[in-house]
């Protein structure tokens, strides 16, 4: 039977690290966006389109 292996620690912390930078930036747009009349979703939509975090491997 195969074991699945579990992802280093490394990667675990970039994936929580990055999940956390991409709500703040979420939040603190919405913020931005509602300050200007809009509803917070106008504010959080382009915090998906970001640049990646990690370089590409290749």
């Amino acid at each position: 039977m195969d074991v699945i292996s579990s992802a280093p620690h490394h990667d675990v912390l970039m994936l929580v690290f990055q999940i956390s930078v991409l709500l703040m930036a979420a939040r603190v747009l919405g913020e931005i966006a509602q300050r200007f009349g809009q509803p917070s979703v106008v504010g959080e939509i382009p915090a998906g389109f970001r640049p990646p975090l990690t370089r590409s491997q290749g």
